[in-house]
């Protein structure tokens, strides 16, 4: 919980400061509540959905984060003094971390490319997503230069216009973006009902 100032303000220094091992004891971080969760799903033998691996996924990736710049933070100290934290821990927690990342990668490309949505592979609609992303993006980009108006100031400088028709172009921005919003729907709707393939 964030802390109120004299003055009835939030003060977020402790959120900030949440990786550090003081404010670890402080309060369980999202990571923690996440791993507990996810290891009671282990141990009671349940099957995982594709979407909590997603996000167990996503949590891992915070981690070694998190002990990448604390292994940093701890690579040197003043003669005579101790680390913060104890380097050949945090090596042995980050190999763990790593190599539980490897396998739930391996289970999501696997459950993924096995996964079947009216007739084509979840890894089909993912590429295309990706590619849907792109493509939206670099259209909104030429769409806002294109749609920009120059002043003209007198009759001697040079006309500038758009190269294409800015309303026929905003038509099809509109309509890959409704497509793009249907195709990341239809993904989240088939990870939250599908198993993940676990090797």
């Amino acid at each position: 919980m964030a802390a109120r100032t004299e003055k009835g303000g939030v003060d977020n220094r402790l959120e900030k400061n949440e990786n550090s091992p003081s404010a670890t004891q402080r309060q369980p971080s999202g990571f923690s509540v996440f791993y507990v969760f996810f290891h009671e799903i282990k141990k009671k033998g349940e099957l995982m959905k594709l979407a909590t691996a997603l996000s167990r996924r996503a949590a891992l990736q915070v981690k070694i984060s998190e002990l990448s710049r604390r292994l940093e933070s701890n690579a040197k100290v003043q003669e005579g003094q101790q680390p913060a934290e104890n380097p050949v821990d945090l090596l042995k927690e980050l190999d763990e971390s790593c190599g539980e990342l490897e396998e739930l990668i391996a289970a999501i490309n696997l459950t993924n490319s096995q996964t079947m949505v009216k007739g084509e592979t979840l890894s089909r609609l993912l590429a295309r997503r990706d590619a849907q992303k792109l493509r939206l993006g670099a259209l909104r980009g030429f769409l806002s230069e294109a749609s920009n108006k120059v002043t003209r100031y007198s009759n001697s400088e040079i006309l500038i216009h758009s190269t294409v028709d800015v309303q026929e172009q905003q038509k099809q921005v509109d309509d890959l973006s409704k497509d793009l919003r249907l195709l990341d729907e239809k993904i989240q709707e088939t990870n939250w009902t599908t198993e993940l393939i676990e090797q």
